[in-house]
């Protein structure tokens, strides 16, 4: 939590934590898009309860977020490619059956222009903490251990 002052409440708290995880994501999708052409972008698992994610999700990338009628989309995945192993479907393409959406969050454009500034600082941070982080790893490696001393 960087910039946290004593006026903060739970809810700006929460909603850091979720902007932090999508700009982590978003991160990921701008490393994706050197090597493909993204075209959807689908949030699952326990964010995908969440409509304020949902659309934190969608200003950030500047996608529109779908949000699949089935819950248990990884389940899904697993069924799809032992398909393809028991010879049900010749491939992934094959096994690719459509998707039905919930639910779609559209990227509002004011917001998406300023999570762009904010990713902008967001990476500079990560180049700055890089260093600091793996100081923080090699001082916990060689830290106190409690039961040892006992």
């Amino acid at each position: 939590m960087y910039g946290l002052s004593a006026w903060h409440n739970k809810w700006n708290i929460l909603r850091a934590v979720y902007e932090g995880i999508t700009c982590a994501h978003y991160d990921y999708i701008q490393s994706l898009m050197k090597l493909t052409d993204i075209k959807d972008v689908w949030l699952v698992g326990g964010g995908a309860a969440s409509n304020i994610w949902g659309q934190i999700f969608a200003d950030v990338t500047g996608f529109t977020v779908k949000i699949p009628k089935i819950n248990e989309i990884a389940s899904r995945g697993v069924a799809l490619s032992a398909g393809i192993g028991a010879g049900i479907f010749k491939d992934h393409q094959a096994a690719n059956l459509p998707l039905e959406v919930r639910n779609e969050y559209v990227p509002n454009p004011a917001y998406n222009k300023r999570y762009a500034e904010q990713i902008q600082i967001y990476k500079k941070l990560n180049t700055v903490l890089r260093e600091i982080w793996e100081d923080l790893y090699q001082f916990s490696k060689n830290g106190i251990n409690e039961e040892k001393n006992q």
